[in-house]
């Protein structure tokens, strides 16, 4: 839902067809497109607002808050803890984490991961973390073709999902709609490539980034066969280049 383009349509079009492009029903969509504004219309009248993006920063100040009462403070991740956790072998080729939610693009993950298994039989996809489509998520993987090389864990602690990203090969994040992309930084500093789809904010802050790969949003073939580049090359390559990335954090 890259609401950045140029207006060529009424705003409220534009949101409710990025939800419907993520999957949403019609009264999915409108419900949260009338939410989103809902929220709009609260924060015009806040007297100072703290953006993690120049694009979060920009889309406010397109929706009438005052460019001077926005700071952009970026965010960050604690390198030190994450080197902490201990790595176990690696068991995953893929690995997702985030909210269980269309608008992640979790339904795109798994249509991409057939293509995946198709040429790798024996691929593994690990995806962390629960939300409003867990159920729906898991029922479109039993019965299907991704049936035991999808694996869903839900929600676990810190410590273990640190452990468990780096037991992984490649980070995939298709997600439609992110401020900052704090998953992609996590992913970065365990020393994983990323793949993910090519949205604003993720292009600002990791667009330079050699170990993210951006992908068309709703490209579901190409976000397949990027993820089989990213895992033929050298994952630890990412660690590397964090280090003058961090600098942006």
């Amino acid at each position: 839902m890259d609401f950045q383009h140029p207006e060529d349509k009424p705003m409220f079009r534009r949101v409710y067809e990025g939800y419907r492009q993520t999957h949403y029903s019609t009264l999915q969509a409108i419900a949260k497109s009338v939410a989103f504004f809902a929220i709009l219309k609260l924060l015009i009248n806040a007297n100072r607002y703290i953006a993690v993006s120049d694009y979060t920063a920009s889309f406010l100040a397109r929706r009438g808050m005052t460019r001077e009462r926005i700071t952009v403070v970026g965010n960050g991740v604690d390198v030190a803890y994450i080197n902490s956790i201990k790595a176990n072998e690696k068991t995953y080729d893929g690995v997702f984490v985030g909210r269980i939610a269309r608008d992640k693009g979790i339904f795109d993950l798994i249509e991409a991961w057939k293509d995946v298994v198709e040429g790798r039989r024996d691929a593994k996809l690990l995806i962390i973390g629960s939300g409003p489509d867990s159920s729906a998520v898991n029922h479109e993987i039993t019965g299907s073709k991704t049936e035991g090389s999808i694996i869903a864990v839900g929600r676990c602690t810190d410590d273990e999902m640190c452990r468990l990203i780096k037991s992984s090969r490649v980070f995939v994040f298709p997600s439609r709609f992110e401020g900052w992309g704090m998953a992609v930084a996590d992913a970065l500093a365990c020393g994983l490539p990323v793949v993910c789809y090519d949205i604003p904010a993720i292009r600002e802050v990791f667009g330079s980034c050699k170990s993210v790969f951006l992908v068309p949003p709703g490209d579901v073939g190409k976000l397949a066969s990027t993820f089989q580049s990213a895992f033929d090359g050298e994952p630890l390559r990412a660690v590397k280049h964090l280090k003058g990335l961090r600098q942006r954090f």
